[in-house]
């Protein structure tokens, strides 16, 4: 019942006759400027000389949270993120194309992100990209190589 209430909430756009957008859409458009900002790469000299990236914030984040508001903005009712694809594209939200992107991408940030648990044996998800030539500045350090990419 809580569900349904809030789904009409969501979804009121003022009147019968309104061409306003819905709650919901003017709510995923705000938290997707949000998320564009938040999640936006940061690529400063710093960085690249630091070479050291959060793989759950600069690889994860982004894509799962633009699938999580575009099923937000079109009313997609499935909690998780793979579902969430799969229902975008079966609703002719996402092209063929899109899909696959996005589901490799995030396959792949699943992926960095587990090698980073069990090589930390902890929820710690920082990576480091190798110098030219691979030499390891470091230990106890997890390091990205060619395979991972």
């Amino acid at each position: 019942e809580y569900k349904k209430e809030i789904g009409r909430f969501l979804d009121d756009k003022g009147g019968f006759f309104s061409l306003k957008p819905r709650l919901r859409q003017k709510r995923a458009i705000e938290l997707m400027r949000g998320c564009l900002e938040e999640f936006n790469p940061r690529l400063d000299q710093a960085k690249i000389e630091l070479r050291a990236y959060d793989v759950k914030k600069e690889f994860y984040r982004l894509p799962q949270n633009i699938i999580s508001l575009l099923s937000l903005y079109f009313g997609i009712q499935s909690t998780d993120t793979f579902s969430q694809l799969s229902d975008l594209l079966k609703k002719g939200y996402l092209s063929s194309g899109n899909y696959d992107k996005l589901g490799r991408t995030l396959q792949r940030a699943f992926r960095l992100r587990l090698q980073t648990h069990l090589f930390y044996r902890s929820e710690t998800e920082i990576l480091y990209h190798l110098r030219k030539g691979g030499e390891v500045q470091g230990k106890n350090l997890f390091f990205v190589s060619p395979k991972l990419r």
